[in-house]
């Protein structure tokens, strides 16, 4: 009876030692994916610093546009050309081509 007793406790022994395998095998598994879930934050982190430069960028845009379209309002309402201002003239590639032909055009008027 001895015996069946010590192996019926071998047994449960086993039993916990698995379980507790088992249990360490989950926890490593978690720790992973905590580690992973703390790298993504860090990646959204920079993520949304990113997106808070881009959206103060554009409120500095949209005011320089609200600034150029004050201009507007000194226009009645039967003016044809209403543009806001111009905020930057700058010279494009194709735009020296044509700014020397409507020179060329104006000699020859």
């Amino acid at each position: 009876m001895n015996k069946s007793k010590y192996e019926e406790q071998n047994a449960e022994k086993r039993a916990n030692l698995e379980k507790l395998r088992q249990f360490r095998d989950l926890m490593d598994e978690m720790g992973t994916k905590l580690n992973s879930m703390a790298d993504q934050m860090d990646q959204m982190k920079s993520g949304t610093e990113s997106v808070a430069d881009m959206l103060a960028t554009w409120k500095s845009v949209a005011q320089c546009i609200s600034l150029g379209s004050l201009g507007l309002l000194k226009y009645t309402e039967n003016s044809s050309d209403l543009y806001p201002e111009p905020l930057l003239r700058l010279r494009l590639e194709g735009d020296e081509k044509e700014v020397e032909q409507e020179e060329v055009e104006e000699e020859n008027d």
